[in-house]
């Protein structure tokens, strides 16, 4: 084994992936806390109002934020002191998997999760925020039902996790996805710009691997 203090760190490959941010209302000296809109950056033309919230835990008074403009998604756009310790923040934001995120209150679901297939929106009906499950054997149509879902339901986001004999399915998506096009308020947008595949992950724990996707959805996410 390697002793952990020998193992060099590695480039994210978020280090490669920009996006354009625009800082919010703060400006240098203000104090912010956990939950504070630092900003909105656009990813694409799906997803073009990202919220940057400032860390849940975190507490600090700016000394610089960045300007409007291209910036990589680990790259510093707020730098804030607190108890004498500068502390830099960046777009993307880490979360240990078996911490939960703090929240004021849990709000219910007042509307409706549209799946766009008739039989399954009039007998089996859902909520945004609510859980569902697609039982059967081997062939009976799972896949096929979820991936009518991802093409049609009211969602901002896809995530797609698939690991051991998901292996066949995330293939397939590979394939069949980039040619969908999707209408978005009388736009047609291709259906990989909110779609997300997470592949290569049966070496992984459960816990680790699941948790993250149910964790924290700022978006109509399904995953």
């Amino acid at each position: 084994m390697v002793p952990s203090k020998d193992v060099e760190p590695q480039q994210h490959e978020f280090s490669l992936l920009s996006m354009t941010f625009k800082p919010a209302v703060y400006k240098v000296n203000d104090h912010i806390t956990g939950g504070d809109i630092l900003g909105f950056f656009w990813e694409n033309s799906l997803l073009s109002n990202h919220k940057d919230l400032l860390p849940s835990r975190a507490h600090s008074t700016v000394t610089r934020i960045a300007a409007a403009g291209s910036y990589t998604v680990d790259g510093k756009i707020l730098e804030g002191e607190f108890e004498r310790k500068e502390t830099g923040y960046s777009i993307m934001q880490e979360w240990p998997t078996r911490v939960t995120r703090p929240v004021n209150d849990k709000f219910g679901s007042d509307s409706s999760f549209i799946v766009g297939q008739r039989i399954l929106d009039v007998f089996f009906p859902s909520v945004q925020g609510g859980a569902v499950c697609i039982s059967g054997a081997f062939g009976c149509g799972k896949t096929v039902i979820s991936q009518s879902i991802s093409n049609f339901s009211s969602s901002d986001t896809i995530v797609y996790a698939g690991c051991c004999g998901r292996s066949n399915e995330m293939a397939e998506l590979l394939v069949h996805f980039p040619e969908l096009i999707i209408d978005v308020d009388g736009k047609k947008e291709p259906i990989m710009k909110r779609t997300t595949l997470i592949a290569n992950t049966s070496n992984k724990p459960v816990a680790p691997r699941e948790d993250p996707l149910h964790q924290y959805r700022p978006r109509r996410v399904l995953p």
